[in-house]
């Protein structure tokens, strides 16, 4: 077994959003978010978690089929941005760069209230 040490420190994120009610039935939201990375250290990155600063760009909305059942639904796009190389853990070389560290995140929910 391996011990890792990360060495993460705090985080930021900054962030603004809108929703908009087109009408009773229908709701659009959408914002945009700046986060920035646990790791301080470069040469601490990993392959098991390759975290970097990143954006945030998301849209979703909300359908009210009832005063009391709705449905939401979400999209996120997070963009990594500067650092994407790893390092080797003893000699601090550098022995691979990440081509893009993006994600992509959906998310559907129902709610009912009773």
């Amino acid at each position: 077994m391996t011990n890792i040490q990360n060495g993460w420190k705090d985080t930021y994120l900054m962030s603004v959003g809108y929703d908009l009610r087109v009408n009773s039935f229908w709701t659009l939201r959408g914002g945009i978010a700046y986060e920035t990375s646990p790791i301080d250290d470069k040469t601490k990155r990993t392959a098991i978690i390759p975290d970097a600063d990143r954006w945030w760009f998301a849209i979703g909305s909300s359908f009210h089929w009832t005063k009391d059942f709705q449905t939401d639904i979400g999209f996120a796009h997070l963009h990594g941005v500067h650092e994407r190389s790893l390092y080797d853990s003893q000699t601090k070389e550098e022995i691979g760069r990440y081509r893009h560290l993006d994600a992509y995140l959906l998310g559907v929910q129902m709610q009912y209230r009773f």
